[in-house]
């Protein structure tokens, strides 16, 4: 505390005198005696303007930190402006995203009109099924009926319910076979569409990964441009050359190109990725 009074006063300053010790105030006064006792102390002595204090730096150095602080400025306002174009270019693969994801929740609203109709000929089997076995029995009442007839009459009832009973199967076994064939269909389909949803979940992972990668490199470039900032700032007059200021800029513009390049080729690959997925995806669900 008291270093930093010291610095805080101007040069010839000296503190106030220290407050007198109270005559009378002992451990047993009241808080309006010491009330009273601060009020008759001497104010403390003013603290040096914020002029004064910044006048006493070179303007020298003052000026050169402006021009570094301002260099500096420009270079991370490119890098902002390399970013907020890489950040464009994924809000359009999301949205590629987002338009495939659309699409496979049409697909399951169509998997599920097919189950309606599966269960639809399911019912309809069933009906079917029950109108055979009634007319099957009226047709066992009506053998029964005419029981008293000749042979030839009873054989020619059997060939009519053989060949009925032969209908039957056949309707039967025709209905099991399209039931399998829409099953088969379905199953394929939500195979499709599991795949379909794996890769675009890897598709998402790797572009996470490289937006990652790409603001890694993004704030190594920072670093790297603000070391060399640092390294070229000048520890006293005879320092500073013109040469080594040339080359922190060339070294920094290399950098900054290399990493747009990049950057532009990451972004292109990430494009052809989700535009082949999005092909594939059409080309299965088509085929």
């Amino acid at each position: 505390m008291l270093l930093l009074m010291g610095r805080l006063l101007p040069a010839g300053a000296v503190p106030g005198p220290a407050a007198p010790a109270s005559p009378g105030l002992g451990a047993g006064a009241g808080l309006g005696a010491t009330l009273g006792y601060m009020s008759t102390l001497p104010p403390p002595p003013p603290l040096p303007s914020y002029r004064s204090v910044v006048g006493s730096v070179p303007q020298s150095l003052v000026s050169l930190l402006i021009d570094k602080l301002d260099k500096l400025g420009e270079k991370v306002q490119a890098q902002g402006t390399t970013l907020d174009k890489l950040d464009e270019k994924l809000q359009a693969q999301v949205s590629t995203l987002w338009e495939i994801r659309y699409r496979m929740d049409s697909l399951e609203r169509r998997l599920g009109e097919l189950d309606s109709k599966v269960d639809r000929q399911d019912r309809h089997v069933g009906e079917v099924d029950t109108s055979i076995g009634r007319r099957f029995d009226k047709l066992s009442e009506a053998i029964a009926a005419h029981d008293h007839k000749d042979s030839s009459a009873k054989e020619q009832l059997v060939r009519k319910v053989d060949n009925a009973y032969e209908r039957i199967v056949y309707m039967e076994n025709n209905s099991i076979s399209k039931i399998q064939a829409t099953t088969g269909a379905i199953m394929d389909k939500a195979t499709t569409l599991e795949a379909v949803g794996q890769v675009a979940g890897r598709v998402r992972d790797a572009l996470a990964a490289e937006l990652g990668a790409v603001h890694a490199k993004v704030n190594a470039t920072h670093d790297h441009i603000l070391n060399a900032s640092r390294a070229v700032a000048p520890q006293d007059d005879a320092d500073e050359s013109e040469a080594g200021r040339k080359a922190c800029v060339d070294a920094s513009e290399t950098a900054t190109k290399t990493l747009k390049q990049h950057i532009d080729a990451k972004a292109d690959l990430m494009s052809n990725k989700v535009y082949n997925l999005y092909n594939d995806m059409w080309r299965r669900v088509n085929a």
